[in-house]
């Protein structure tokens, strides 16, 4: 599967597959973080397919941004955070794919963020794990105003 979906479901499709894949947050001990990579490289024995390796590249970040697929990342963001997934699911949301579109097309989203923002408060609260990253400063001065860590007189 692979970015532009072609309809709706193929965009579910994804969603359920990146709340799998990030649901729970990864062991801090390094002992444990060992177990679960050995775990994992048990579970994956064979070679990835050509598909698997497709969707991976093609994984809503900054390659479907970069190839002008920003509004089924929006979509795919919304989606994500309407299903109120757990709290690791979501700040991956924000440090990858939120992240990603605000840095490279913030200007574009900037409105649509912060309406969400005033309408939804868990989009407002994972706003706060976003960095500037390489968003432009007006840009990210709106972000800060929209999650709330400074008014709109600045401060």
């Amino acid at each position: 599967m692979a970015w532009p979906f072609d309809n709706e479901s193929q965009l579910d499709e994804w969603v359920e597959r990146f709340i799998e894949r990030h649901k729970e947050r990864p062991p801090e001990d390094p002992e444990d973080i060992d177990a679960c990579l050995q775990a994992q490289s048990n579970a994956e024995t064979e070679a990835p397919s050509a598909d698997e390796i497709e969707a991976l590249l093609s994984d809503p970040d900054l390659f479907a941004i970069h190839h002008g697929h920003e509004e089924a990342v929006w979509r795919f963001i919304l989606k994500v955070i309407a299903r109120h997934p757990p709290e690791w699911t979501l700040e991956m949301l924000a440090v990858g794919p939120l992240e990603d579109l605000i840095a490279l097309r913030g200007v574009a989203f900037i409105d649509r963020i912060e309406s969400e923002a005033r309408e939804n408060h868990l989009f407002r609260e994972i706003l706060l794990d976003v960095w500037q990253n390489r968003t432009p400063p007006d840009i990210w001065v709106r972000v800060e105003r929209a999650r709330g860590t400074i008014t709109s007189s600045g401060t």
